[in-house]
């Protein structure tokens, strides 16, 4: 393979990791805005009931 496609396919490889690392990092804010709402919903429902 020559060297520009060669930095051509890094380069695609790069920005697919990127936009993996992107989704992971939403999934894993998502899910901690879901355990603290669980949190407190838990707290509320040991409040009242």
């Amino acid at each position: 393979m020559s060297q520009a496609l060669l930095l051509r396919r890094r380069r695609e490889i790069e920005e697919r990791h990127g936009r993996a690392l992107s989704q992971v990092n939403d999934l894993v804010e998502s899910q901690g805005k879901v355990s603290r709402q669980l949190a407190e919903d838990m707290d509320s429902l040991q409040l009242h009931g």
